[in-house]
C-alpha cells in the first residue's frame, strides 16, 4: 500500500437514484456531513487528523516553555553529580541530540528560523567544548591519543572507566545540526545569513568524523563497518565490530553532511552503511528483525531503544534515495505496530513478551513513521499523549515534535504545493537509490522558483540525468500543475555543462508512466520542442517550435468520474484520452547528453526554472459539469447545451456513458445545491423540470440585468 498518503476523500459522493430512496440518500448525506471533509473525520484516537497536529503542537509548545533549551548543554559544561563529570559525551548524546531531533522536525513543518538558530547555536557551545579544545584538553585512554572528537567516562566498564571517544556520541550529536547546515546551503536567503557559521561548523564536523576513519572497513557486498578498539581488547567476542545502533548514527551524520556539501565520499559512506543495516534487517512474516550486533546469535533482537536509531537511519537513508526503498519503510511500520503491547511496547524488536509503559519514551525516535501511514499516526498519538502528562525532560518534545511533523503530510485537498520560496527542495523529494552522483548539478532557490542549470557529465557521448522524485497518494481524480521557463542565453557560456531537456513525470503504483510532459532540444544546438506523453498519446514537437527563451504552465488531470486525462499546455488542451490511473509518483528530471564533437554540437537550455508545482486531490461532484464546486442552474445550462452530444471526455456526461442524454440530467438532479467545499453537505431541494425551467429563466433574467447595470 502506499506509504505517504493513506487517505481517502469524501468529496467525491456518488449515489444511484434507481437504487437509493430520497430517505435513504437524506441519510448517507447527514452522516457525510457530520464526519465533515477529511481533517474532521474521527480517528482511531477520537481526534481527528488536524486536531492530532494541533494537541501535539501544543504539548511541544507548553514542554518547550517550562523545559530550559540549555538543560542539557549546562550538564555537559558543568557534570552532573554523582553520575557524570563535566564534558562527558553521554550528556550530549542522550539529552541535547533528544532536543535538537525535534528542533529539525519543528523547523521542517514551520521553516521558522528560530530552530536553527538554537540548532547551530548549541552545536557551536558544543563543539568550542570539544574533548581535544577544553581545558586540560581530554585524553582518549583507550586509543592513547587525543581525538578532536567527543569524550565519554562512564560507558561500560562503570565508575572506574577510561576516557574514550565513542563514534556514536560524536556523530549522534552531530546530525541534527548537520541537516540544519545542508537546509542553509541549499537556500541563497539563509545562506547569505548564516553561512559563515554552517561553514565553520561543517569544518569541525567533518574533523570529528574523519577521526574515526582509520576505523572503517568495507566488507563484502559493498557493505561497511567500524570497529572500536575497546571492544577489540576488552569484549574480543565481538572482533571489535560496534554495534548496529552505533554505526547508524554515523550513518544519520553522513546521509547530512552529503546532504549539506555535495562531496561523494560521504555519500558512498552512507551507501556503504545502509547495506550494512540492511543486510541485517530480516523479513519476519511482513516486518522485520535484527540484531545488536553482528556478533550475536542468530536468534537474537535488539531492544526496541537502540534499534530507535537504526529506524532513525534507515528513514534518513529513504528520504536521500539510499538503498532502503518503500517495501523496507512498510516493513518498519509494520514492525512499529507489532511492538506495540499495553500498556506500552515489548522489549524487543521481535515482539515477545509482555508491553512495559516505560519502554514507550524508548521508542520515541520510531515515530517518524507515522509520517509515512495516517493510520499509525492515529493507532499512536494517544499512546503517547497519555505518557506525555507524566515524563519529563525532552521525551515529550521529541514525540511531539515527529508527530507535529508528520501531520504535514495529511492534508485534504493538496498532497504537495512546492512554492520554493526560497526554500530548500523538500527532503520528500528523493533522488532514486539506482542513480548515480557522480555527474552532478547546480540547482538553487530564488523566490519561489526552483533554478537549475549546469547539468555535468564527463563522458563523451553519454547522457546524465538529475532526477528527483516524490511519493505521494492519490486515486484516479487528481491535478499536477506547474509553470516552468527555459532560457537558452545561457547556454552557451559552458555549453558542455547546459542543459538538453526537462520533464515532469507522472507514475501509477507499478512505476509506468502516465504522463510526460516538458521540452527537449533534440540533443543539439537548436531551439527546441515540446515534450508531451499521456499513457499511450505523445506530442513530440519538432525542433525549433518554441523559441530560445520562453515560458509555459502546465496542467495535468484525471478526472476518474468522466473517465479522461488531459494535459493543458498554457491553458490550450492539447491531449485527452479517456484513461485514468492512480497517482503514486511525481518527478522533475533535468538531463544532459555530452557530445562527442564538443563545442560543435551546443547544449541548448542555459537554465530551467520551475515554479509552484502542486499535485492534489480535484473534488469532483456527479452534476457539477463546469466543475466550479457547486452543482447549480449554470449546470443544467451546459447539459441543455450538449444534449445530444457522443464521444468521450463530454463535460455533461454524468453517467459516463459517451454521450449527453436525459440520464445526465438525472445525475445533476440528484445532487443539485452540493458544493465542493466539503463534499457533503445537505443537497438542497431537487428541482423537478418546471422548477429548474425556471430557475434557468431566472439566472438569465438576473444577468441581464447585472449586464445592462
Amino acid at each position: 500500500m502506499a506509504l505517504a498518503m493513506q487517505f481517502r476523500h469524501l468529496s467525491r459522493v456518488e449515489w444511484d437514484s434507481d437504487l437509493c430512496t430520497r430517505t435513504s440518500r437524506f441519510f448517507w448525506v447527514a452522516l457525510v456531513f457530520i464526519a465533515g471533509v477529511f481533517g474532521a473525520i474521527p480517528t482511531a484516537s477520537g481526534l481527528t487528523q488536524d486536531e492530532i497536529s494541533a494537541a501535539a503542537l501544543s504539548t511541544y509548545n507548553d514542554k518547550a516553555s517550562t523545559f530550559s533549551a540549555n538543560y542539557y548543554l549546562n550538564q555537559y559544561l558543568n557534570g552532573v553529580s554523582p553520575c557524570c563529570p563535566k564534558y562527558d559525551a553521554s550528556l550530549l548524546s542522550w539529552g541535547e541530540t533528544y532536543l535538537g531531533i525535534p528542533h529539525r522536525a519543528m523547523y521542517e513543518m514551520t521553516h521558522d528560523t528560530q530552530y536553527l538558530e538554537l540548532l547551530l547555536s548549541h552545536a557551536e557551545v558544543m563543539y568550542a567544548n570539544r574533548g581535544d579544545r577544553v581545558s586540560p584538553p581530554l585524553y582518549d585512554q583507550i586509543r592513547n591519543k587525543y581525538m578532536p572528537a567527543f569524550v565519554s567516562f562512564n560507558l561500560s566498564e562503570g565508575a572506574n572507566a577510561r576516557q574514550h571517544s565513542w563514534l556514536v556520541h560524536s556523530a549522534y550529536v552531530s546530525h541534527p545540526a548537520t541537516f540544519a547546515i545542508a537546509d542553509i546551503n541549499s537556500n541563497p536567503q539563509l545562506q547569505a545569513q548564516y553561512g559563515a557559521r554552517a561553514a565553520a561548523l561543517t569544518a569541525d564536523i567533518i574533523q570529528t568524523m574523519d577521526s574515526f576513519d582509520p576505523e572503517f572497513s568495507m566488507i563484502s557486498g559493498g557493505r561497511g563497518q567500524y570497529t572500536d578498539p575497546y571492544f577489540s581488547f576488552y569484549a574480543p567476542s565481538t572482533g571489535g565490530i560496534l554495534p548496529y545502533n552505533m554505526q547508524s548514527a554515523a550513518g544519520q551524520t553522513y546521509v547530512a553532511l552529503w546532504k549539506a556539501t555535495g562531496q561523494q565520499r560521504f555519500y558512498d559512506r552512507a551507501v556503504a552503511l545502509a547495506k550494512t543495516l540492511k543486510a541485517e534487517f530480516t523479513p519476519t512474516s511482513d516486518r522485520y528483525r535484527w540484531r545488536y550486533g553482528p556478533f550475536d546469535s542468530a536468534s537474537s533482537s535488539t531492544d526496541v531503544s537502540h534499534a530507535g536509531l537504526d529506524v532513525a537511519f534507515a528513514i534518513d537513508a529513504y528520504e536521500a534515495g539510499i538503498v532502503f526503498d518503500d517495501t523496507d519503510i512498510q516493513r518498519l511500520v509494520n514492525t512499529f505496530r507489532f511492538i506495540r503491547k499495553s500498556p506500552g511496547f515489548t522489549e524487543t524488536v521481535s515482539g515477545s513478551g509482555s508491553g512495559n509503559s516505560a519502554n514507550t519514551r524508548l521508542v520515541s525516535t520510531w515515530l517518524q513513521l507515522t509520517r509515512y501511514d495516517a493510520a499509525l499516526r492515529q493507532e499512536m498519538f494517544p499512546v503517547f499523549q497519555s505518557y506525555w502528562n507524566t515524563d519529563c525532560c525532552s521525551w515529550p518534545m521529541l514525540g511531539a515534535g515527529h508527530f507535529s511533523e508528520s501531520g504535514q503530510y495529511y492534508t485534504q485537498q493538496t498532497a504537495f504545493d512546492e512554492a520554493f520560496d526560497g526554500l530548500q527542495l523538500s527532503p520528500r523529494w528523493r533522488r532514486p537509490a539506482a542513480q548515480s552522483i557522480s555527474d552532478g548539478w547546480v540547482a538553487q532557490t530564488t523566490g519561489s522558483q526552483l533554478v537549475v542549470s549546469d547539468i555535468k557529465t564527463t563522458t563523451n557521448g553519454s547522457w546524465v540525468d538529475v532526477l528527483k522524485t516524490r511519493d505521494i497518494d492519490q486515486d484516479d481524480s487528481w491535478e499536477v500543475t506547474f509553470d516552468f521557463a527555459w532560457d537558452s542565453t545561457n547556454g552557451s557560456a559552458d555549453p558542455l555543462q547546459a542543459m538538453q531537456r526537462f520533464y515532469v513525470e507522472l507514475r501509477d503504483e507499478v512505476g509506468t508512466l502516465i504522463a510526460n510532459v516538458g521540452v527537449s532540444d533534440g540533443w543539439h544546438q537548436s531551439n527546441g520542442g515540446k515534450v508531451i506523453q499521456l499513457f499511450d498519446q505523445s506530442i513530440l514537437e519538432p525542433l525549433d517550435s518554441i523559441g530560445p527563451s520562453g515560458s509555459a504552465s502546465i496542467k495535468i488531470l484525471s478526472d476518474g468520474l468522466l473517465g479522461v486525462s488531459q494535459v493543458f499546455w498554457n491553458d490550450a488542451l492539447v491531449l485527452s484520452t479517456p484513461m485514468v490511473a492512480d497517482l503514486k509518483q511525481v518527478g522533475m528530471r533535468f538531463g544532459h547528453y555530452r557530445h562527442f564533437n564538443g563545442a560543435q554540437l551546443l547544449s541548448h537550455f542555459g537554465t530551467i526554472s520551475v515554479d509552484y508545482l502542486i499535485a492534489g486531490e480535484i473534488s469532483i461532484i456527479p452534476g457539477d459539469y463546469d466543475q466550479n464546486g457547486v452543482v447549480d442552474a449554470a449546470d443544467y445550462v451546459l447539459w441543455r447545451n450538449t444534449l445530444g452530444q457522443s464521444g468521450s471526455g463530454l463535460a455533461a456526461d454524468g453517467n459516463r456513458n459517451g454521450q449527453v442524454d436525459p440520464g445526465d440530467y438525472g445525475v445533476w438532479q440528484a445532487h443539485f445545491g452540493q458544493t465542493a467545499a466539503t463534499g457533503s453537505v445537505f443537497p438542497a431541494a431537487v428541482p423537478e423540470p418546471p422548477t429548474a425551467a425556471l430557475l434557468i429563466l431566472a439566472v438569465i433574467v438576473q444577468l441581464r440585468r447585472r449586464t445592462r447595470g
